[in-house]
Order: structure tokens, then sequence, then C-alpha cells
């Protein structure tokens, strides 16, 4: 009979505890990073709206 840490962790490419627990915090700083990365992008699209809404020659901006 497995042990519980055995059973819960049943992931593809990964054996023990330790790996899971490294694939889970691999996993954390990706999606911390895409985030942060997507909120830059956001804030770069509402600074720069005025240039996506109106281009700079048209009169009355």
């Amino acid at each position: 009979m497995e042990g519980i840490p055995a059973t819960v962790v049943r992931e593809p490419g990964t054996h023990s505890p330790r790996e899971f627990a490294q694939r889970v915090r691999r996993l954390a700083v990706f999606y911390v990073g895409l985030f942060a990365t997507a909120s830059l992008g956001i804030g770069l699209l509402v600074w720069q709206a005025q240039l996506f809404v109106f281009p700079p020659w048209v009169p009355g901006r």
C-alpha cells in the first residue's frame, strides 16, 4: 500500500514529493512573471492610450 504523499503526487515527470514541490515552485515563479509582464503591458497601453485612440496629427485631441 502506498503512502499519502505517493498517492497525492501523481503528476507526469514527478516521482517524489520533492520533485512535485520543485515543479510547483517553478510554475509559481513562471505565473508571477507572466502576471507582472501582462500588468506592465496593460499599464503601458493605458499610459499611451491616446496614441492608440487618436493619431498625433488629428486636431482636437
